[in-house]
This record gives C-alpha cells, sequence and structure tokens, in this order.
C-alpha cells in the first residue's frame, strides 16, 4: 500500500523489481482522484480490505506515522526518514 498515485505504477513497480522486490502479487495505489488531504483513510480501507479476504498482515513497515493509524496488522515498524513528514 503505498502514497504514490495509480499513474505512477510503471515506474513504481520497476523501482520495486530493481530494488530486489519481485515477489509480491498486489499493489495498491492511491487512485489518480484522491483529494483528501490525509492518506490514512486510504490506507486504513485498503489494510481492512486485505484483512477481509482472509489475509494476515504479521507487518506494517513505514516511514510516517499516518503509515500506521487505523491498525489491522500484527506489527509495525516505523523506519527513519530524515526528507520528509506526511500527515
Amino acid at each position: 500500500i503505498t502514497d504514490r498515485f495509480e499513474h505512477l505504477r510503471k515506474a513504481t513497480m520497476k523501482n520495486l523489481i530493481l530494488d530486489g522486490y519481485d515477489h509480491w502479487t498486489k499493489l495498491y495505489m492511491k487512485p489518480n482522484d484522491y483529494s483528501k488531504p490525509s492518506i490514512v483513510s486510504y490506507k486504513v480501507a485498503m489494510r481492512k480490505m486485505i484483512v477481509k479476504d482472509g489475509y494476515d498482515i504479521i507487518i506494517n513497515v513505514g516511514d510516517q506515522d499516518s503509515d500506521f493509524k487505523g491498525g489491522y496488522a500484527d506489527m509495525a515498524f516505523k523506519l527513519p526518514d530524515p526528507y520528509y513528514l506526511v500527515s
């Protein structure tokens, strides 16, 4: 689940593969028309849908506090990011 817009899907997939992440099955990207001031509701809805589909999100890794709001993960790990802050 990413804060990147859908129109960046091709570039995002390329970056993931080049960085060695090539065994994923789904990439949830923010719709191009998303205009809410916060990404939290989108990310919570996506995690809720994943859990509803029968998956257990055992680890949620992110670099923003907003990545962890709303739950739906057994554990969370925040990575340092000195470059930007998302609300």
